[in-house]
């Protein structure tokens, strides 16, 4: 098949990524581009770096060599050629989990909860997949390095969707599912 992502890291020259990693880097503290990450249209990016799809050129110097020749290069920046990271480096994913405890009284965050574009939340967290994050946390071992500082602010590594949606929801939707099929083989 037509491989789409590589005919965009071919688009662009050695010259572009390397301003867009050192831009990227100066702007977030770290390489630890989303895969989603597009260069926005605003004034803490050069012009002519806007729009580029700055994370899919990162999984395609990760997975397919791209840019091998600079390799020595990439490492000096800072780039980790190893799996690649969660997206959010430590420092913004505890902020947000500050804040999603501020907002809601706990750290039972759901697995589809999105940060929203609104004045609760720090602009830099908006449209971060918090949800994902926390069920990778509990699930995968991601930010393990950090889990007496995740406890320390009251993070449960065992709670499961019972505790995110409390135990009388889940009871009234069990009785209800049997009224309904006689049973409870959900």
């Amino acid at each position: 098949g037509f491989d789409f992502g590589a005919q965009a890291i071919a688009s662009h020259g050695w010259d572009k990524v390397k301003a867009a990693l050192l831009q990227y880097r100066s702007v977030h503290g770290d390489l630890l581009v989303p895969q989603r990450f597009v260069i926005p249209e605003d004034g803490q990016w050069q012009p002519e770096l806007w729009g580029m799809r700055l994370g899919n050129t990162i999984s395609g110097i990760r997975k397919k060599g791209s840019y091998s020749e600079h390799r020595a290069e990439l490492e000096e920046m800072g780039l980790d050629f190893g799996a690649q990271p969660v997206g959010h480096g430590w420092d913004k994913v505890k902020a947000a989990l500050l804040q999603y405890r501020s907002v809601h009284g706990d750290l039972l965050v759901p697995y589809l909860f999105v940060i929203p574009e609104d004045g609760q939340w720090q602009p830099e967290l908006w449209g971060m997949r918090l949800g994902q994050t926390v069920y990778s946390i509990r699930n995968n071992g991601t930010y393990s390095e950090h889990r007496a500082e995740l406890e320390a602010i009251g993070f449960d590594f065992g709670a499961q969707a019972i505790a995110s949606h409390g135990w009388d929801k889940v009871k009234a939707a069990l009785l209800q599912y049997r009224s309904v099929h006689g049973d409870l083989l959900v």
